[in-house]
């Protein structure tokens, strides 16, 4: 909110708040999930880390209503009133590379100063997902911090086999020494075929 402070954190204070959506078609199998969730914390929590379960409609009327918004990230965001917006680096991930994304990231996060924010969504029932880190930022006062930071975090995770979607053509740069020289030969063949006069995305992929 305009001209109020960022809350200060309390001690143990956990670092991250997660948001787990859950689906099932029966009563039943929604309990089954909600029993491994709840077995999964526990079993952590007794190894020493620190997770607080709750439903999400409680958390929203914990902390602020605009938290439902989360539901509908990125298509539904109210106003930053002291900020310039929000941007974000998308990418198609390994599911199974996660865990990692998250600690690298964090680090990076951390080093630059930003508030970490990750979205995370399993797709095709777990055969890949999406890893989107999000920014909050003030145009003139932080435009130049996030830029690094994005530059850093698209090395991140396209070493972890990530492949970023809409990309910029500074990314697609990236991609392509990353890329099968075999496969960048095909591209440039259909693009060419599909259009001769260089029109759709001139310059996108650095043809």
């Amino acid at each position: 909110e305009v001209g109020i402070p960022e809350p200060v954190r309390y001690p143990e204070e956990p670092p991250y708040t997660a948001v787990i959506p859950m689906s099932a078609k029966t009563e039943n199998q929604m309990n089954a999930k909600l029993e491994i969730l709840n077995d999964i914390i526990e079993k952590l929590n007794n190894q020493g880390t620190n997770i607080h379960l709750i439903d999400y409609n409680e958390f929203a009327k914990l902390f602020n209503l605009k938290a439902l918004n989360i539901f509908n990230l990125p298509s539904q965001i109210l106003s930053l009133h002291e900020y310039s917006g929000l941007t974000w680096f998308g990418a198609y991930a390994p599911s199974h590379k996660f865990e990692e994304l998250i600690e690298k990231t964090d680090e990076l996060y951390r080093k630059h100063g930003v508030p970490p924010f990750n979205y995370l969504k399993i797709m095709k029932g777990g055969h890949y997902g999406i890893f989107r880190p999000i920014f909050r930022f003030k145009k003139f006062k932080d435009q130049e911090k996030i830029v690094k930071l994005l530059e850093e975090i698209a090395d991140v995770c396209i070493d972890l086999g990530c492949i970023p979607y809409k990309t910029p053509s500074w990314i697609t740069a990236k991609l392509r020494e990353k890329i099968n020289p075999g496969w960048i030969a095909l591209f440039e063949k259909v693009k060419h075929c599909m259009d001769p006069n260089n029109i759709f995305n001139p310059g996108r992929w650095n043809t």
